[in-house]
């Protein structure tokens, strides 16, 4: 498990998620807003399923938040957000991207997994 958990990692470390949608320079307000638009447009029914605007004060946790595109949408429509993403590259991005937009939310490294402890209901990801 480890070895394909390695070779994900490797995989998007070198690509974060979304990030190949632009040929502007990375991490410049183009780069983001061109990433942004092609998601949206070939993903529409995103904004629908995510309904953003009825998180606001309510606690978010995005789990592999790639290039942040849906991540900035929480934390601009005031969701208590933390957002976590297997790769540096991708954290880095999503810092870049809320300090550009004066923009305030929780980014962390971690794998997504869950493991529970031993005294029982304590959850760790």
């Amino acid at each position: 498990m480890e070895r394909e958990k390695s070779a994900v990692r490797d995989y998007w470390q070198a690509r974060p998620c979304g990030t190949t949608l632009s040929g502007e320079r990375a991490g410049s307000p183009e780069f983001f807003a061109e990433i942004e638009a092609k998601r949206y447009r070939a993903e529409p029914f995103i904004h629908e399923f995510a309904d953003v605007a009825s998180w606001r004060g309510k606690r978010v946790l995005e789990i592999g938040v790639g290039a942040g595109s849906d991540f900035l949408n929480f934390v601009r429509a005031g969701a208590d957000a933390t957002g976590i993403d297997l790769t540096p590259a991708a954290i880095t991005l999503v810092r870049k991207r809320l300090a550009l937009e004066g923009l305030d939310g929780r980014t962390l490294i971690a794998d997504g997994s869950i493991s529970r402890s031993r005294r029982g209901r304590s959850i760790s990801c």
